[in-house]
């Protein structure tokens, strides 16, 4: 008997270790380029990034010192926020269906 439930336990552990590969597989990445002022402005580093992906899940990241930052996630919109002290925020949804990269610009909080 005693065989018989390990056998199950080993069988259940394969199997919901193969819906997890499985999903992991169904994620994409994103590569987010950010800017400072426009498209063509220097990189920003330290740039807080948040958001959920199409199922809802929750993300965050933080450029590099290049400016740059990966994302993970199911495909469908998604959510973005992007902060950093001393520029505005910038909310936005966008459509990512599969793995590529796409670049955005903050600008600086205008003095009062």
């Amino acid at each position: 008997m005693k065989k018989g439930w390990c056998l199950a336990a080993l069988i259940l552990l394969i199997g919901s270790s193969m819906v997890l590969i499985a999903s992991s597989q169904d994620q994409v990445a994103w590569i987010v380029y950010v800017h400072e002022g426009n498209l063509n402005g220097t990189m920003l580093s330290n740039v807080q990034v948040t958001g959920q992906d199409a199922a809802r899940n929750s993300f965050q990241g933080i450029t590099d010192s290049n400016g740059v930052v990966v994302i993970s996630g199911q495909p469908g919109t998604w959510q973005f926020s992007f902060t950093k002290d001393g520029y505005d925020p910038l909310s936005l949804n966008y459509n990512v269906t599969e793995t590529g990269e796409g670049a955005v610009y903050l600008q600086r909080t205008a003095q009062s």
